[in-house]
């Protein structure tokens, strides 16, 4: 046991699935969509026995262009950085035509080849957005959530999420991270995945028996790593900023005084970090993750929201300890360890008035459309098998949409001070 969770929380948390990330996350977040009950957040009726959202969805993608940084990984290093945008939000109730598909046949054929997954599927996969639909009608203006996906997935592993925010009237933007991605959109170009980019990538990688030293370097570089990915989030605000005055389709409809951040695995330490150093966000949100800052238990001052799963019992953490101690670490060190797996809970601790929702039956997948999958017949690991994964996943969008309705839209939600009445989760308060 003491083997495993070494291997466990020695790295971040992150996802295992098999026979490929990239295609198991095309498919499972195009079909997860139409399967997920959105309970409060946007429930509507069925089509074909699948639960659909009530409010029109759009779906748009962008390529944006930091020309103030060389990019550094894969196929465009010593250009400009790009970045490729899933962007979901409200769209005109008069908004008519068949939702998707969710990866035109370019991307589909450019996966079939790298997966052996036929592209015809990819393509005929549902999702509820439709593409390139217009936004309602008036001045009304929308606030802003961006998502920061987990190391090596795309934006697309949150597809129902963020179409259950777009229902409730937001502007979703989902930051593929170019190099960290499996592939990144950038027009009608499909970037893969960079090694460098990813958190396996960084050296020097510990293994068991690795000393301390070793450990401590390696949170470090990834640290650094990870501020790339936190300044996309930055940039992306810019982009924002800029489109909001010269895109036609947009006319001033973001309202960018009411900005929110969310991040799942590896991309929670991105949203912290961009939270903290970027006064235009309001609210931020970790899902499940891992902070890399050094300086994660000194916390953030602003709205805070952090989702943990399964967890290791005390017990555990104290086997944990002692394989530490056994590798030739001092208590200290063994101790410095431990903590580095908890890094979550503890920038909740340091954070008043943070909510830490902890839902004990969830796995990692759980927080994502990949927890639909294994039962769609898609092999997927870190997925419940005590509670359903729609069940999961609907309780923590439920807390995820209510955070954010209270602090960018102003609609305030009892339930994010009450305890919780759901079985999935505990909820706590940081004085």
């Amino acid at each position: 046991m003491a083997r495993n969770l070494l291997n466990s929380f020695l790295f971040t948390r992150r996802l295992a699935i098999r026979p490929s990330a990239a295609a198991l996350a095309v498919l499972g977040s195009a079909v997860a969509v139409g399967t997920l009950a959105l309970g409060s957040v946007g429930c509507g009726g069925s089509r074909g026995g699948l639960t659909v959202v009530s409010s029109v969805v759009g779906r748009t993608t962008w390529t944006a262009i930091d020309t103030s940084r060389t990019e550094t990984f894969g196929p465009t290093a010593g250009g400009p950085r790009k970045l490729g945008l899933e962007v979901w939000y409200p769209a005109s109730p008069r908004a008519t035509g068949t939702p998707g598909p969710l990866l035109p046949a370019a991307v589909a054929e450019t996966l079939e080849a790298a997966t052996g997954i036929p592209a015809s599927l990819l393509m005929a996969l549902p999702t509820q957005s439709l593409l390139e639909a217009v936004m309602p009608d008036g001045r009304q203006k929308f606030p802003v959530v961006v998502f920061s996906h987990g190391n090596t997935t795309f934006p697309l592993e949150s597809t129902s999420t963020a179409e259950a925010l777009a229902a409730r009237g937001f502007v979703v933007v989902g930051i593929s991270h170019t190099g960290n991605a499996q592939f990144t959109r950038l027009d009608d170009t499909v970037v893969p995945a960079d090694p460098l980019a990813q958190i396996e990538g960084v050296t020097p990688l510990p293994v068991p028996g690795s000393p301390f030293s070793v450990y401590a370097e390696y949170r470090a570089n990834v640290a650094k790593q990870s501020q790339i990915f936190s300044r996309d989030i930055r940039f992306v605000l810019d982009e924002l900023e800029r489109r909001n005055t010269s895109d036609p389709r947009l006319k001033q409809r973001l309202d960018l005084s009411r900005v929110g951040v969310f991040g799942y695995s590896y991309g929670a330490s991105h949203a912290f970090d961009a939270g903290r150093a970027d006064a235009r966000i309001r609210a931020v949100a970790g899902v499940d993750g891992t902070l890399w800052s050094a300086d994660y238990d000194k916390g953030i001052r602003k709205p805070y929201l952090v989702f943990v799963g399964t967890r290791p019992t005390a017990e555990e953490f104290a086997v944990l300890r002692a394989e530490y101690i056994a590798m030739g670490y001092t208590p200290a060190q063994a101790d410095q360890a431990v903590a580095w797996s908890q890094t979550e809970p503890a920038s909740h601790a340091a954070s008043p008035g943070s909510i830490l929702v902890r839902m004990p039956k969830a796995q990692h997948s759980n927080f994502t459309d990949f927890g639909i999958w294994k039962g769609l017949g898609f092999p997927a690991d870190e997925v419940s098998p005590e509670v359903p994964a729609a069940s999961l996943l609907a309780t923590y969008r439920k807390y995820l949409v209510a955070f954010f309705e209270e602090h960018l839209a102003g609609r305030r939600q009892p339930i994010l001070r009450e305890p919780s009445r759901d079985p999935n989760a505990v909820v706590s308060i940081q004085d």
